[in-house]
């Protein structure tokens, strides 16, 4: 969801999970079934969640790549990510669509080998920019804008013999 914060003194929209950010913590056992539901409740664009360092051995329509793995998710629309969680250790989530990573749609996935024993505290780090990503990535001087299968990208010379 869209919503307006100061983090660092400058109004800025960014994206909260369950409006938190950055998003929840998951924390599962190693082994366990993790299920999780994506509801796309941004505004204009698609989304999907990818889960960096998760093997998906047997669900690689689950590892969250839009247009490689999986289809994004439409706005107004669901997806219920299922796998195991598997290896343990300290990963994160992220969405892998355009910038919205870099707009706070990230959180930290921990699998664990056994219940924790003693306290700990998560901690994650992020680029902040002030602006939002889509300003940026349109301000970029190398944004290179397809216009479709017409695009020259590699100039072609022919000789007659």
């Amino acid at each position: 969801m869209d919503k307006v914060h100061t983090a660092d003194g400058y109004n800025k929209t960014i994206i909260t999970i369950n409006d938190q950010f950055p998003g929840p913590t998951i924390e599962v056992l190693e082994g366990a079934e993790v299920v999780v539901t994506v509801i796309n409740n941004l505004l204009k664009e698609d989304t999907s969640i990818h889960w960096h360092g998760v093997h998906m051995r047997q669900h690689p329509w689950m590892d969250g790549v839009p247009f490689v793995t999986q289809c994004p998710i439409p706005t107004k629309q669901s997806f219920q990510y299922r796998f195991i969680a598997d290896p343990p250790g300290t990963h994160w989530y992220h969405s892998h669509l355009r910038m919205q990573r870099a707009d706070g749609l990230f959180g930290a996935l921990i699998i664990h080998r056994s219940l924790p024993s003693a306290p700990y505290y998560v901690m994650t780090f992020n680029d902040w920019f002030r602006h939002h990503s889509t300003d940026i990535e349109l301000s970029n001087p190398f944004n290179i804008v397809r216009k479709g299968y017409g695009d020259t990208f590699y100039s072609y010379s022919t000789r007659s013999k």
